[in-house]
């Protein structure tokens, strides 16, 4: 498991997460440029996931 830290930026009206690139380059990342995700807040946790 490859684990990193991160910081949610604001820029007028939107909120972005920045993910480094030893998480997005890694194989086992779930996601690709242009996939669908539902985003939900659960608890105290974000949950991404492909649509």
């Amino acid at each position: 498991m490859i684990e990193s830290t991160t910081k949610i930026q604001v820029s007028k009206h939107r909120h972005t997460i920045y993910i480094p690139k030893e998480i997005h380059s890694d194989s086992a990342f779930p996601f690709r440029v242009d996939d669908i995700l539902s985003i939900k807040i659960s608890g105290k946790k974000l949950i991404i996931e492909k649509v």
